[in-house]
């Protein structure tokens, strides 16, 4: 779980000053803790995936680079 702190209750009163009855801005409150609550990555996996793009991009580096033994008999050659 993500720890983010949201204040609904503050919130909810911002969308009540604006024009939201009570049920309006309750819900809309509930509505946003649960969205970041179940969208939110934690710091663990945000670096998880960090580590899982740079082994990605070290492995495509490396199949990049040419096998130097043909380089080798390429360069005699010529």
């Amino acid at each position: 779980m993500t720890t983010f702190v949201l204040d609904t209750l503050a919130y909810a009163e911002t969308l009540k000053a604006g024009g939201f009855n009570e049920q309006q801005a309750a819900t809309q409150a509930r509505a946003l803790a649960e969205i970041i609550d179940r969208q939110m990555a934690t710091k663990a996996e945000v670096e998880a995936h960090e580590n899982n793009l740079r082994r990605d991009i070290e492995a495509l580096r490396l199949e990049m680079i040419p096998d130097r033994s043909v380089l080798l008999v390429c360069a005699r050659r010529y």
